[in-house]
């Protein structure tokens, strides 16, 4: 758990098996995560990439109990989990 900024820099920072490609998801893809992996995740918030457009203190975060999204102050403590993309052809 640590704030959104420690979090987005600390999946930038991540380099698993040579690839350096690490981001937090978006609230879409939190979505989609909630509906496919629900139970690879805690029952808790989690923190997305996205910040809220109107608060600056803000940044969009997924319950992962009970599948909610609402904004939460950047400077609190919550879960991280880091994302790649990948190109499907």
């Amino acid at each position: 758990e640590l704030p959104w900024q420690q979090a987005m820099d600390w999946a930038a920072d991540l380099n698993v098996n040579d690839h350096a490609d690490f981001t937090l998801p978006t609230r879409a893809e939190q979505s989609i995560l909630f509906g496919n992996l629900r139970d690879q995740f805690e029952p808790e918030w989690y923190w997305s990439r996205e910040q809220h457009a109107a608060y600056s203190d803000y940044a969009w975060m997924q319950d992962f109990g009970d599948g909610n999204q609402s904004d939460g102050r950047k400077s609190n403590d919550d879960r991280a989990r880091a994302v790649r993309r990948l190109i499907i052809q």
